[in-house]
């Protein structure tokens, strides 16, 4: 059965924005793009910029909390998301294994804040 939020949870594919800083030389300038997944509520719309929020109060919906505004000209794609949650009858806690996971980022080495 799919839970029914208040306003849109969605998936959206944008282009990420980024700053630079020290001196560098131009023929250093990283080009390549970055595509970024953002996965929330979609709590505001306005004419050039859609908010997304990680969480929203419950009983009055007129709360959130960690948002981000994108800009709609970066934005690549949206899915809305319908979302299922069976609730399984366990007698036991699950264990969580909380062991190193593998890096997320490979081998490139470089530990940029997406890949902390």
């Amino acid at each position: 059965m799919p839970i029914k939020f208040p306003m849109p949870l969605a998936e959206i594919i944008w282009h990420d924005a980024e700053t630079g800083h020290g001196w560098e030389l131009h023929s250093e300038v990283d080009t390549k793009e970055e595509l970024m997944i953002t996965v929330g509520f979609i709590v505001a719309r306005g004419e050039t910029t859609v908010v997304v929020a990680s969480s929203i109060d419950k009983e009055s919906h007129c709360q959130s909390n960690s948002r981000i505004k994108i800009p709609i000209g970066m934005i690549k794609s949206v899915r809305e998301l319908n979302v299922t949650y069976k609730k399984e009858k366990k007698d036991e806690p699950v264990a969580i294994d909380i062991t190193e996971q593998p890096d997320p980022c490979g081998d490139r080495g470089d530990k940029t804040s997406h890949c902390i």
